[in-house]
């Protein structure tokens, strides 16, 4: 995997190099739901791009995570028990996003 890095320290490099003050530019754009967003377009972009760093949802969190009648914690996606509740897979799916 590439370097990871922070993305505001990438946006104060991007605007220290245009030389504008970034947050107030004259640049405006629409972003989602119509909201009226004014930065340069380097901010812009830096600010909009995914993490690089994935989220980590842990069994307890885990749509996949099930309970047996006796108590005993069991995953459907791997289809073996759980060790601990703070354990993760790549596997994992948070339950509010079903």
């Amino acid at each position: 995997m590439g370097d990871l890095i922070y993305r505001q320290n990438a946006i104060d490099a991007i605007c220290s190099v245009c030389g504008n003050d970034c947050d107030k530019s004259e640049f405006v754009y629409n972003a989602p739901q119509d909201e009226q967003v004014i930065m340069c377009p380097e901010h812009y972009v830096l600010s909009t791009l995914p993490s690089a760093e994935p989220e980590i949802i842990r069994c307890k969190d885990c749509i996949y995570q099930t309970e047996s009648w006796s108590g005993i914690k069991y995953c459907e996606a791997h289809g073996d028990h759980i060790g601990k509740d703070y354990d993760y897979c790549s596997n994992a799916r948070r339950k509010d996003n079903e």
